[in-house]
């Protein structure tokens, strides 16, 4: 029969030693590391979709890129598209 030791991946010969199990411990700090890494980009990183615009002289305001639907020129007809 397998010991619960044995099965939990510890070392039963030398009880209080480190042994093989300190491996574990840094490929966990590495996992949460790197999960972290992805969630500040998909979450946070991602999120500065912010554009300042300037509607007049010394006058700017922060808008999202989602609320543009279109870029005009100053004489109000639509600024020409470049399509690839």
């Amino acid at each position: 029969m397998i010991s619960t030791a044995y099965a939990m991946g510890g070392n039963p010969g030398a009880a209080g030693a480190q042994g093989a199990g300190g491996v574990g411990d840094w490929s966990f700090m590495i996992m949460m590391v790197v999960i972290f890494g992805i969630f500040y980009f998909l979450m946070i990183r991602l999120t500065d979709a912010v554009v300042t615009l300037e509607i007049a002289d010394k006058v700017r305001i922060k808008v999202a890129r989602s609320a543009i639907a279109a870029v005009l020129q100053k004489s109000g007809s639509p600024a020409p598209t470049t399509k690839s």
